[in-house]
């Protein structure tokens, strides 16, 4: 994802939340037609799992809780990396 295309969702009011895209099944990316949006094919993670995210205190660390949780609930390394990859870009960017 391109800065300018950030830029715009923010300056559109669109945005993502990490947090709901791991519950809800809709896939923003998918269903509006805007690359702008990540890709977040995961749904339904229990929300015990996501209430233990929350408090992973450091995004490293919410990564490595996040990518055994999904293998766990049967998504794969591919689906976690493609689900992640917007969320990490704009982490290193603002970070």
């Amino acid at each position: 994802m391109e800065t300018t295309e950030c830029n715009n969702i923010l300056i559109l009011g669109g945005y993502s939340p990490l947090f709901v895209d791991l519950r809800d099944s809709f896939n923003q990316r998918l269903n509006t037609g805007g690359s702008v949006y990540p890709n977040d094919m995961i749904n339904r993670l229990p929300y015990p799992v996501i209430h233990d995210l929350a408090k992973a205190g450091n995004w490293p660390n919410f990564k490595d809780h996040l990518r055994s949780s999904l293998l766990s609930a049967g998504y794969t390394s591919a689906q976690y990396d493609a689900f992640i990859a917007d969320y990490d870009w704009w982490w290193r960017d603002k970070h």
